[in-house]
């Protein structure tokens, strides 16, 4: 499996049309300056079983997944700009 042997420190996982960081079991600081820098509300949630993002977070200690909830409909040049900051930011966060 990829994330097995990649073992990245940070997985984001874009989603469509919740409007929030669904942080659910990652690195919360990491989550936190991901959801700042993107401008998406954070909200701390539940574990979904089965979740590609669950199996990550508890198989890899020490690595964040998370949900990246995208607005409805298509993101503007200025959204896209803001998206790609958060996770260079994110992968900088300690």
């Amino acid at each position: 499996m990829l994330i097995l042997r990649l073992h990245p420190h940070l997985t984001v996982w874009f989603h469509q049309h919740l409007d929030m960081v669904w942080a659910s079991g990652g690195n919360r600081r990491i989550e936190k300056v991901f959801a700042r820098v993107s401008g998406l509300p954070y909200h701390p949630m539940p574990q979904l079983a089965g979740s590609a993002i669950s199996w990550q977070n508890n198989t890899l200690p020490g690595t964040t997944a998370f949900a990246a909830e995208l607005p409805a409909g298509q993101s503007s040049t200025v959204q896209a700009t803001r998206y790609v900051r958060a996770v260079l930011a994110a992968a900088r966060a300690p």
